[in-house]
């Protein structure tokens, strides 16, 4: 699946293309990026490349490993997932 990534702000470098990076990497980009920890088992990276050396200096890369949510990782019931995933499939972004 192709796509495009657009960040801008003030710690973010200018006119660069990146390459090879995946839809689940912006979740936590943009995490990193406000300087929040990263949930543990987390899909994707921090696309670290789009940001100046000064956050990277600023914001170093921290997990969340006390997280906790009734439910199971996502906090959903099995109910309210199966709900999820039709939802989802009747949207086209499942099949």
């Amino acid at each position: 699946m192709d796509g495009v990534f657009v960040i801008s702000g003030p710690q973010t470098k200018n006119g660069i293309t990146l390459k090879k990076i995946q839809m689940y990497d912006v979740f936590p980009t943009i995490l990193y990026s406000m300087g929040l920890p990263l949930p543990t088992g987390l899909d994707g990276r921090v696309i670290k490349e789009c940001f100046s050396t000064t956050i990277q200096e600023k914001h170093s890369l921290t997990m969340d490993i006390t997280s906790s949510t009734p439910g199971g990782a996502s906090g959903l019931t099995e109910e309210e997932k199966d709900l999820v995933m039709e939802q989802l499939r009747s949207l086209g972004y499942l099949e």
